[in-house]
């Protein structure tokens, strides 16, 4: 069974809102999703895919899909960055050009990072020690969880994020907005 990135000990969500982007026109999807994929395997990043749904759209002859997928790096034995992806298409259809089928879709792209602290859980094992633990993430490393690793994670999530629209620039036709 594939593990889900609920299953670490301390979760920090880097940003209130997710990091998002809409499109509207036709695109590569299937060049897209392993361009996204390759991108965070050359940054260390383990790629995870945990959900795929299919089911006929709004519209005739159309269809909606959701995909949604995490990487995850460990930094130190202690720190891992985990980056949550998540795709929405709808009003769906494959489109032949020159041969290729392309997927001429409205897609919403939501990405959100998140700073894993005590991945191994070694720290939660008894009350003393999630209370070592807290005491360690709120008085000792609060400035370095804040300013250094969170912003170096928000960093990598924002290069992300212009990858996948330089991608859907060149190599799409259609509208980001």
């Amino acid at each position: 069974m594939a593990r889900k990135p609920m299953d670490y000990a301390e979760k920090i969500p880097i940003s209130e809102y997710p990091i998002k982007f809409k499109f509207e026109g036709i695109f590569d999807f299937d060049g897209l999703y392993l361009a996204m994929q390759t991108w965070l395997a050359k940054r260390g990043y383990e790629f995870h895919e945990t959900q795929y749904k299919h089911k006929p759209g709004a519209l005739p002859g159309t269809r909606e899909v959701e995909h949604r997928w995490f990487g995850e790096k460990k930094i130190s034995g202690y720190l891992m960055n985990l980056v949550n992806v998540s795709f929405h298409l709808w009003c769906v259809n494959e489109v032949e050009i020159k041969g290729k089928l392309w997927t001429q879709a409205r897609m919403e792209v939501l990405i959100r990072p998140t700073l894993i602290l005590d991945y191994e859980e070694k720290w939660g094992k008894s009350a003393f020690y999630a209370f070592l633990r807290d005491f360690f993430h709120k008085h000792i490393v609060k400035e370095k969880i804040d300013h250094v690793w969170g912003e170096n994670l928000r960093l990598e999530a924002l290069d992300l994020l212009e990858f996948t629209k330089k991608y859907l620039s060149s190599y799409a036709q259609g509208k980001l907005y």
